[in-house]
């Protein structure tokens, strides 16, 4: 048996280079580190591992130096690790993305359960664990907050003001984010030092997983960006009131009328 955790690369800084024909991230020349939400997503396989020899298999989609990032994987605890890499990826949305990761993981024996960060801070959209679960025909256990590691195991899940507390006991897609009230994953000294790649790491194509370039990629999005608009924030300041009500007020109101809002 094992648990697929999906994990991502995404940009260490809000400077990256946009390529100006498809509008998408230049992700062989921008530097990425491993998503937050995913070391959320690396503790919850952890916590959810019934056997010691259950595989925790740290699934990645990206170019070849999202090796590095795998090997960090392994460093925090997952047991083996796949890059997909292939150009017949590029470009892909998040339903081709999906459709990529499903691939993979069909192509791994018994998978039970399948784990992802709830959004990406590069994409943001949070779709990915969704289109996962639907093409795999699995139940979607959404923003895991807690688990207790019992047999079977008991997961929170919680959307808004919703939570919703079941034992896993079919195969299902769960996220995980910064929600989670359990520490997320870190990497040690001794996990670092026996991590080997060359046994531990496994790189797929397109052709690997059963795809057909027709279905993942920019050819298998339903979407396309066309343009991009640079967003400038708007400058803020911040100006400190005096402690006591009645000179805070008239601070205040000065304020407004200097900077010509009217309140209604």
């Amino acid at each position: 048996m094992s648990i697929i955790v999906c994990v991502k690369g995404v940009p260490v800084s809000d400077h990256v280079a946009i390529d100006p024909q498809t509008h998408h991230l230049e992700r062989t020349t921008t530097a990425t580190h491993l998503d937050p939400a995913d070391r959320y997503a690396l503790a919850a396989a952890k916590m959810l591992r019934t056997t010691p020899d259950e595989d925790i298999i740290a699934l990645c989609m990206g170019t070849p130096d999202n090796e590095r990032l795998l090997r960090t994987t392994l460093a925090m605890g997952a047991t083996r690790a796949v890059l997909l890499t292939d150009k017949a990826f590029a470009g892909a949305d998040t339903l081709a993305t999906a459709t990529a990761l499903t691939a993979a993981i069909r192509h791994c024996d018994g998978v039970r359960l399948v784990i992802t960060g709830t959004q990406s801070t590069d994409a943001d959209t949070g779709q990915v664990g969704g289109n996962i679960a639907a093409q795999l025909g699995w139940e979607l256990l959404p923003n895991i907050t807690r688990i207790v590691p019992d047999e079977p195991a008991v997961v929170t899940s919680q959307l808004g003001t919703t939570a919703t507390t079941v034992s896993l006991t079919t195969q299902a897609v769960l996220t995980v984010g910064p929600a989670a009230t359990f520490a997320p994953a870190a990497m040690t000294v001794a996990q670092a030092a026996a991590v080997d790649p060359a046994h531990q790491l496994q790189t797929w194509d397109a052709a690997t997983i059963g795809c057909a370039p027709a279905t993942v990629g920019q050819k298998g999005s339903a979407t396309t960006v066309t343009a991009l608009t640079p967003v400038h924030p708007t400058k803020r300041t911040a100006t400190a009131l005096a402690e006591d009500a009645p000179t805070a007020v008239d601070q205040l109101s000065t304020l407004i009328q200097q900077s010509r809002e009217v309140i209604k």
